[in-house]
């Protein structure tokens, strides 16, 4: 979006159209609110309908195929007992948008598609008419009823019966349905307003699932103390996770809950008063480092 802004310059005054297909990475929240905001009118193609519509799809990838054929062709010729490598596909690639990427393609794929000039009866009667499909198994009453239907005795026999349709009654319809969706224009308010409340939904499953995990995982640090090993690990993942609730969590737990010497389980644990400096190691044990061993000095 920004190398589509940097090239266009698009301003809320002189608004840009962009022609975009239905993926999924066009219509998040981050674009849509992006486009709005610099002036980029976005519109999304209906499904199943870009090898009409597109202008790329009609009168750019086609004649880019047909010259990286022809320069691939050219160059094995030219290289007798050799293979397109890695090492040439990029130069060939480059000769052959080089040729396929020109201004008259680019026109030519606005006007074949009705873009522009703005043509809505571009597209014959015949080209909205719907798909043929594969023919199911029909009852044996049916069956009989269209094979009686002769003109005078005189027997028709169709190519159904001589070459039979392959039947659709294998195929297993797909168990995941999708909201159908048409054209859309994504920038307009009420698509934004669904966006933002989708993403507030998916944000608030995703803080659900950490809390649910978080406190699974801890459970057992309210059941009983932990030890000096437990606390070490807490803080590691304190320290490793990029999850900032199960972060926060470690974090409370380790200053929350009192390490235990796993030696002793009557031993009074390390206080504030006791944080002094020690004669041997000159240094602050609240100033030591991860996983640093410690031995205690007590004094009668």
């Amino acid at each position: 979006m920004q190398h589509f802004r940097e090239y266009s310059n698009p301003l809320k005054a002189n608004k840009v159209l962009l022609l975009v297909d239905g993926h999924a990475s066009h219509k998040t929240l981050d674009v849509t609110r992006f486009a709005k905001e610099n002036g980029i009118e976005m519109i999304c193609f209906p499904p199943h309908c870009t090898h009409r519509l597109q202008p790329l799809d009609v009168c750019f990838f086609r004649p880019l195929k047909t010259f990286y054929d022809q320069d691939v062709t050219k160059w094995l010729k030219c290289h007798p007992g050799r293979t397109v490598s890695s090492y040439q596909i990029g130069g060939l690639f480059a000769a052959a948008y080089g040729k396929a990427a020109t201004n008259q393609n680019a026109v030519s794929g606005l006007i074949k598609t009705g873009k522009w000039p703005l043509n809505p009866d571009i597209f014959p009667d015949y080209l909205f008419n719907p798909a043929m499909v594969t023919d199911r198994y029909q009852d044996s009453d049916t069956q009989v009823a269209n094979h009686s239907l002769n003109i005078n005795n005189i027997s028709v026999i169709r190519p159904q019966d001589i070459s039979p349709l392959p039947s659709s009654s294998g195929i297993q319809a797909n168990p995941r349905k999708r909201k159908a969706e048409g054209t859309k224009v994504l920038t307009s308010t009420p698509i934004l307003e669904e966006l933002k409340a989708r993403e507030a939904e998916k944000q608030a499953a995703e803080f659900r699932k950490a809390a649910k995990r978080t406190k699974k995982n801890l459970t057992h640090l309210v059941e009983s103390p932990l030890s000096l090993k437990e606390v070490i690990q807490i803080k590691e993942v304190a320290k490793e996770s990029k999850n900032r609730i199960t972060r926060k969590a470690a974090i409370v737990a380790s200053e929350h809950f009192v390490p235990m010497d796993e030696s002793s389980d009557n031993e009074e644990p390390f206080q504030d008063e006791d944080d002094e400096d020690d004669l041997y190691c000159n240094s602050l044990y609240s100033m030591s480092k991860s996983k640093e061993p410690w031995v205690r000095s007590c004094s009668k």
